[in-house]
């Protein structure tokens, strides 16, 4: 079937970016709620920061996986370093490096993630 973007190039299938997204939140800041649209009643990198450590590397194999295995034209935005809106001691940053004295906010997926683009094969 196939496709053809806005520009007018065609191909069979169009890749795509999926990310954990930092679209904010509304007053109250810091108090998740679920009866709005955030699905945790975070922004989705929020919730995601929120998480036990494990958890989250975890998750980022899980999402990997799932989306290679569901659709190998998508492809998953491994979260770097993020603005986040819920309570922390990390200036409200998600920063997936190793925590270190020199860096002491990391969340620690950093060597999830390098660990995950080492094992991942081109199609």
């Amino acid at each position: 079937m196939g496709c053809q973007t806005p520009s007018g190039w065609s191909c069979e299938h169009l890749p795509y970016l999926v990310e954990i997204d930092n679209y904010g939140k509304e007053e109250p800041v810091n108090v998740a709620d679920t009866t709005s649209y955030f699905p945790w009643g975070w922004d989705e990198i929020s919730w995601f920061a929120k998480q036990p450590e494990k958890y989250r590397n975890e998750w980022l194999q899980y999402v990997w996986q799932w989306m290679k295995k569901t659709d190998p034209d998508g492809h998953i935005e491994m979260p770097g370093i993020r603005g986040i809106c819920c309570p922390n001691k990390t200036g409200n940053t998600y920063r997936a490096n190793t925590r270190s004295a020199q860096s002491p906010y990391g969340y620690n997926q950093e060597e999830t993630i390098k660990a995950i683009w080492a094992s991942d094969k081109v199609r």
